[in-house]
């Protein structure tokens, strides 16, 4: 995992791809398990998924997919997620792909280049996310009851991490920095 999350930074990011595994019955927003698929430049048939392991619900992994075959529209996403919870019948339970490339709430991240990617944890303890960083914004992926959710700076502002600031201090620990030494 930390040989793949080095050798991100200083890529771009051609392609966001928010993957959703559907919120049935969940009671809010915060409980989307939602992840975050990338597609350099140079590898355009790699999706690299940076989310939670599902063995391990307080980890992160880092995996290539392939590239999706069928999107949903952004400007459904709402809508879905809100169907899901609400438990409407007759939607196929399935992994959703949303292709946010030309969405402008992740303008700062689509065709820019990863500046830095930190591990998120307790002071002294193991990895429980993963921060991508770049000029202007951030992608944070840390754990939920269920599986992973998001951040960034205009997207999906639960603040997730306060959740574990009663395990101890949080520190961000830089694979960039690390790299230098």
């Amino acid at each position: 995992m930390l040989d793949t999350l080095k050798n991100i930074i200083g890529k771009k990011v051609r392609r966001l791809i928010l993957i959703v595994w559907p919120p049935y019955g969940e009671n809010t927003a915060s409980q989307i398990d939602l992840s975050a698929g990338y597609v350099f430049e140079g590898t355009p048939n790699e999706l690299l998924k940076i989310s939670t392991d599902k063995d391990d619900l307080t980890a992160p992994i880092v995996e290539f997919q392939p590239i999706p075959k069928k999107y949903f529209k952004w400007s459904e996403y709402n809508r879905r997620m809100k169907d899901w919870m609400n438990c409407e019948e007759g939607m196929e339970v399935n992994t959703e792909y949303y292709d946010v490339s030309e969405v402008d709430v992740f303008k700062n991240i689509v065709n820019l280049n990863v500046l830095d990617v930190e591990l998120v944890r307790i002071v002294n303890d193991s990895p429980l996310g993963v921060k991508l960083i770049f000029d202007s914004d951030f992608v944070l992926s840390t754990p939920i009851n269920d599986g992973n959710t998001i951040e960034t700076s205009f997207f999906n502002r639960h603040e997730n991490l306060k959740n574990f600031t009663l395990l101890g201090e949080i520190e961000y620990v830089s694979l960039k920095q690390a790299n230098k030494s």
